[in-house]
């Protein structure tokens, strides 16, 4: 019996809960079709270990790197500009089985992100010219949380696995606090950061 898996995932959709898209489609080029990084800007690696038949433990690593341009495209500010995050995750799973080749999976962890986040504070005017420089103020992540998470595995074959899953990740350390207290004074921006992190991924694994 197989008892680790190594794994690849995609995160589909993420949900900072601060009005930024769940999928980015905003594109300055009308050419570029609206899958352009729908797959790509969230991917993961994971390695699971059988504890026993119905519980495992994981060590995964997520890479998540988004440009919201709409925010450009309408001139906001106080608005997240950009994401580029880094996170290592530590999670107990349990199984609850669905029939054969089916069975729900569920459990929680602890999180590790490193990673930054460009916040636009206003904009900077070329001239006469028709051209905007965004100034952005940035915030470095060294941040620790929780997360829970919930999902379907089928595995069709005793070394081949297809899940879908939802996380939901909270902050509970927050790292660089200056930069935070800058946005909120300085800029007004009263509602940074979002602490929440809520993904949907699928992905498939290599049973050994």
């Amino acid at each position: 019996t197989q008892k680790n898996s190594i794994s690849l995932q995609t995160g589909v959709a993420h949900c900072f809960f601060d009005k930024t898209p769940l999928i980015n489609t905003y594109f300055f080029d009308k050419t570029s079709s609206s899958t352009d990084r729908l797959l790509y800007n969230s991917i993961g690696i994971s390695f699971e270990h059988k504890l026993t038949a119905k519980s495992n433990f994981s060590i995964s690593y997520d890479y998540y790197n988004e440009i919201y341009l709409s925010v450009f495209k309408t001139f906001q500010t106080n608005a997240v500009f950009q994401r580029n995050t880094n996170t290592l995750k530590f999670a107990y799973h349990q199984f609850y089985p669905l029939g054969s080749h089916f069975s729900f999976k569920y459990g929680g962890g602890i999180n590790y992100r490193l990673g930054q986040e460009s916040v636009v504070v206003g904009y900077h005017q070329f001239g006469i010219l028709n051209a905007y420089e965004i100034n952005l103020e940035s915030r470095f992540q060294s941040d620790f949380g929780l997360s829970l998470s919930g999902g379907i595995e089928y595995q069709p074959t005793p070394w081949l696995k297809l899940f879908s899953n939802f996380n939901i990740l909270g902050i509970t350390y927050i790292y660089d606090k200056e930069a935070i207290q800058r946005l909120q004074d300085v800029y007004n921006y009263k509602k940074y950061p979002s602490r929440f992190d809520f993904s949907c991924q699928m992905g498939l694994g290599f049973c050994f």
